[in-house]
């Protein structure tokens, strides 16, 4: 079946299978693997159902906005990223002063990752997903 055979309900139905454990994201990546092409995904923008966070990234906006949310946004834009510095701390409920900030990230020293809206730091720390 391919997107053009799915009802707008099917499409509703699968990104919020894929969004289910991601805070109400869904990635255009995700999305694709699902059945779901990126003309669905606008059409589901336009009607309201979708909104978009970083390059790549979508809401839906039936789930709540959080600062927690974005910076998961920030890693799912981010490939092969990890969260650090305040973001890794606004994460895992430290004290943090204000939550206000660009969600950070970190990525291997070759890559070469730039997204708007996100800060990223390039390390020398092997990323998990990058052994094997």
């Amino acid at each position: 079946m391919n997107d053009g055979d799915l009802s707008p309900f099917q499409i509703d139905t699968r990104l919020r299978r894929i969004s289910g454990h991601q805070l109400g994201l869904v990635t255009v990546a995700q999305a694709g693997c699902g059945g779901v092409d990126k003309w669905a995904l606008e059409r589901r923008r336009e009607a309201g159902a979708l909104e978009p966070v970083f390059a790549g990234v979508m809401r839906l906006t039936a789930a709540p906005t959080t600062t927690e949310q974005r910076i998961l946004g920030a890693g799912l834009a981010v490939p092969c990223s990890m969260t650090t510095g305040t973001s890794a701390g606004i994460v895992h409920q430290l004290p943090i002063g204000s939550s206000d900030h660009q969600p950070m990230v970190s990525v291997a020293l070759e890559r070469s990752a730039r997204t708007a809206g996100v800060v990223t730091i390039r390390h020398r720390a092997l990323c998990p997903a990058s052994v094997g």
